[in-house]
């Protein structure tokens, strides 16, 4: 009993079947109110109420005791079964269940026998998604294809269709009348759902018996159709799949696209389109662009011709030089003093030649012409090494690399290299070229390079020679391409790098601005295939 009145002081009634003693019972459960207030429930137990007669008992009760609202009541009524409604469909997560859950309850909350749920699908028509207290939807039973019928009737028109109709009510209620005809000529209502100023889907409620739907009931219809509607929508929108959200994110694009309003939409689209033909039909210079570093085109090395010591430096890298400027001077002290003793012993030799030949020793000459010829040798020898001890500049230019200077009598081998010298009037520049573009080039082909020294000047450029020869470094693999420089500045200096782009031929700009991702799919295709 108490559970009864609890259903009643929400404002409701309710009939249900329970088991006694003496067999089943149905009781029914009537809200008693006077003048806005609860007073109490009225509470009926009887064998065989069904639903024609506890409808024909709540009529004669309402009738002996008439209940007078306010309209302020009525609307907080209202109002307060529109949150529970909305409360029911925030309840659960998956759209289906959500759509059954909030017919079912509708159905209870205005004494329907059903109520469904239908939804415009991207064709433009109504499927219906959720019939009360049903578990699962006939799609292609005669009743349910009516009721998408009089959901289509109710969405054409934008309103609400009511049969009977009340008052001078000016619709179409064709579908309407089969749908109440179909069910003994039961009472039927739909209201279209929108969200987003379009109708996104439509509800329908039915009743047998004579008593129509009251204002209240249209009312809270109209309002359900504001409020649960864009609900409903965004549930559906969010159990997609991930290809259907696509699908629905194109379709509404292209609506607003090609409909009424969205403006700025459409100038932005035509102004994408312009673009993309320029793009597809215009054509342009493809640049092959690469990091580039300058270097003279003689790289001469001045190397240490024998053992020894470092004596004096005279220059360093950054140094200009001329030809036959000293660069470096190792020490000749032990070379000295050898050629002083090959020389001293150069003279004693020639006194005993002398002799011998004074003699008529024939033999004693013969070994010591031999002996003289040796030391004279070893004497030239001295002299050319003691010549090299100075290390000279081959030619005019700049010191590129080497700085003895705090070095100064450290021992070197023969062979190490003490300086590079390049000349100033005479460049070449070596371009690093990505392995996917170094297809693209040949000899001959011109272009331009930016040193990161003179960012104001592009200075020409001609491609000489490519290396056949890959190099791996930091992740990836280039070519090393030459190319001679046309122009000639004061300010270029061997080492300096920036960056260099070779003209590769014309084509057509969409394709010069999309080759490498399509390269790079066309590559990651063929490896996933089989």
């Amino acid at each position: 009993m108490m559970a009864m009145a609890e259903i009643a002081f929400t404002g409701r009634s309710a009939a249900r079947r329970i088991k006694t003693e003496s067999g089943p019972v149905d009781r029914l459960t009537m809200p008693i109110f006077h003048q806005g207030k609860f007073l109490g429930a009225l509470i009926v137990e009887a064998d065989g109420l069904d639903y024609p007669n506890h409808k024909r008992l709540l009529a004669k009760i309402n009738g002996s005791e008439p209940q007078k609202t306010s309209p302020e009541e009525a609307a907080g009524h209202r109002m307060s079964i529109v949150l529970d409604l909305l409360a029911t469909c925030l309840d659960t997560e998956r759209a289906q269940s959500t759509a059954m859950a909030f017919v079912t309850e509708l159905a209870t909350r205005t004494g329907c026998d059903r109520v469904s749920y239908g939804r415009v699908n991207r064709t433009g028509q109504v499927r219906v998604v959720a019939i009360s207290n049903s578990a699962r939807v006939a799609e292609r039973s005669n009743l349910v294809r009516a009721i998408e019928a009089a959901m289509n009737e109710t969405i054409d028109q934008g309103t609400l269709v009511l049969f009977p109709r009340q008052g001078d009510m000016l619709m179409s209620d064709r579908e309407h009348v089969a749908l109440s005809r179909m069910q003994g000529d039961s009472q039927v209502l739909s209201v279209p759902l929108a969200h987003e100023n379009r109708i996104t889907g439509a509800l329908t409620l039915e009743r047998h018996g004579s008593t129509p739907f009251g204002a209240g009931i249209t009312a809270l219809c109209e309002t359900l159709a504001v409020v649960a509607g864009p609900i409903l929508e965004l549930k559906h929108r969010d159990d997609q799949r991930i290809f259907g959200k696509i699908a629905d994110s194109v379709q509404g694009f292209l609506k607003a696209l090609i409909g009424p309003r969205h403006t700025g939409l459409k100038l932005a689209a035509v102004s994408f389109a312009i673009l993309m033909t320029w793009l597809v039909l215009a054509t342009g210079t493809h640049r092959v662009t690469a990091p580039a570093q300058l270097e003279g085109s003689i790289h001469r090395a001045v190397v240490a011709p024998l053992d020894g010591f470092i004596a004096s430096a005279e220059v360093r890298a950054g140094d200009t030089v001329s030809a036959g400027d000293l660069l470096s001077q190792l020490d000749d002290s032990d070379l000295k003093l050898e050629l002083s003793k090959w020389q001293s012993e150069s003279e004693q030799l020639r006194k005993q030649y002398r002799g011998a030949l004074a003699s008529h020793d024939r033999a004693e000459t013969t070994i010591l012409s031999a002996r003289i010829a040796r030391a004279e040798a070893q004497l030239e020898l001295l002299s050319a090494q003691l010549a090299r001890t100075e290390l000279r500049a081959p030619f005019d230019g700049i010191v590129v690399a080497g700085d003895l200077s705090q070095l100064l009598g450290s021992p070197i081998q023969r062979g190490d290299i003490l300086f590079e010298v390049a000349p100033l009037d005479d460049y070449r520049v070596v371009l690093e070229v990505d392995e996917r573009d170094v297809s693209r080039l040949s000899p001959g082909q011109t272009g331009r390079l930016a040193l990161e020294g003179l960012p104001a000047e592009r200075l020409a450029i001609v491609v000489d020679n490519i290396t056949p020869v890959a190099t791996a470094r930091d992740g990836r693999n280039f070519f090393r391409v030459e190319a001679r420089v046309e122009s000639n500045i004061d300010l270029l200096r061997p080492g300096m790098a920036g960056i260099a782009k070779v003209d590769a031929g014309q084509r057509r700009l969409i394709w010069i601005w999309t080759h490498r991702l399509a390269d790079w799919l066309r590559l990651r295709l063929w490896k996933s295939l089989p």
